[in-house]
């Protein structure tokens, strides 16, 4: 059986991430961190979670690579059952402070914004570089004007498409992250790293973690495509959606709102209007989770064609 520290050290360097840095993020010491990756020293569950937020990978992915790293792992070892019970993606939480962005959020955004670039300066690990970088595209996303700032925007996407391009594997955060910048990205490097990221997932290992994961991707990228008035990027997802091989009804159906949403936004309005009244009636006997949210878009879109929702599933 492959240790844990082991797992850690190769989960580590496949994100580009050194002793000190884990060090300058979390204040345990580099030569600790080495003793445990090298078995000569044990670790806390508290300590093992805190670093490996500074790697930004879940104890949930850790497990799952554990497992697969060690053939003969016993599944019912006592440990898996502690690791699980913690929170999955703590380092998903400096993004999640606003459900809705807007201009009514402007000014509690540029408030997020102050303390990441605070939180960046005392201690600029990449991890906080690029939550710095968030906020600074929610404030120029919370503009009135949604197109305007595409520089500006296109800027801040630029060390996210050069992570996303050299990290040697792509687990939850990366994914994450391609769908929180996707506004940021320009349509060439959006399109390519959305099917790397594709491609990817289905070479990975299929972890609970990333069940559904695919489906996400794809919508967060064309949802942010239809926000920010990109039709050819909107259709290139689409596209990609058309060709995935989707887990369940559910998303068969959302992609066909999805598709009834682009002609509502580009095409035919009647046309894509009666796409997205059949999808809500297809959905409502099978009382699945997008129902809700699917009728309160098409709602919308009934009121205003240029309606805008990203949606990301975290």
């Amino acid at each position: 059986m492959q240790t844990y520290g082991a797992t850690f050290r190769e989960l580590r360097n496949s994100k580009m991430i050194t002793l000190k840095d884990i060090e300058a993020q979390t204040g345990i010491t580099s030569s600790f961190i080495s003793r445990f990756e090298r078995g000569r020293s044990d670790i806390s569950i508290s300590k093992l979670q805190t670093i490996l937020t500074a790697v930004n990978i879940s104890m949930e992915e850790f497990l799952e690579e554990q497992r697969r790293l060690s053939v003969n792992l016993d599944a019912s070892h006592e440990d898996a059952g502690i690791f699980l019970e913690i929170a999955r993606s703590p380092y998903m939480q400096p993004y999640l402070k606003f459900r809705t962005v807007n201009a009514a959020r402007h000014q509690p955004i540029l408030t997020e914004l102050t303390r990441a670039r605070t939180t960046y300066r005392q201690t600029p690990t990449r991890s906080n570089h690029f939550v710095y970088l968030f906020y600074q595209s929610m404030a120029l996303a919370s503009e009135d004007d949604i197109n305007e700032h595409a520089a500006e925007r296109m800027a801040l996407g630029r060390p996210i498409v050069a992570y996303l391009q050299q990290v040697d594997t792509w687990n939850a955060y990366e994914y994450y992250l391609f769908e929180l910048f996707a506004m940021t990205i320009s349509q060439a490097d959006n399109i390519r790293l959305l099917r790397l990221g594709l491609k990817r997932l289905a070479h990975g290992n299929f972890a609970p973690v990333y069940m559904g994961k695919a489906f996400d991707l794809l919508l967060a990228d064309f949802t942010s495509a239809i926000s920010y008035n990109l039709p050819e990027l909107a259709q290139a997802v689409l596209s990609e959606m058309d060709k995935q091989k989707l887990e369940n009804a559910s998303e068969a159906l959302t992609r066909n709102f999805c598709h009834g949403w682009y002609n509502i936004r580009f095409g035919d309005n009647q046309r894509g209007q009666r796409q997205c009244n059949d999808v809500i009636t297809a959905l409502r006997p099978l009382k699945v989770q997008p129902l809700e949210r699917l009728s309160k878009i098409r709602d919308e879109l009934r009121k205003n064609s240029k309606f805008n929702m990203i949606i990301i599933n975290v």
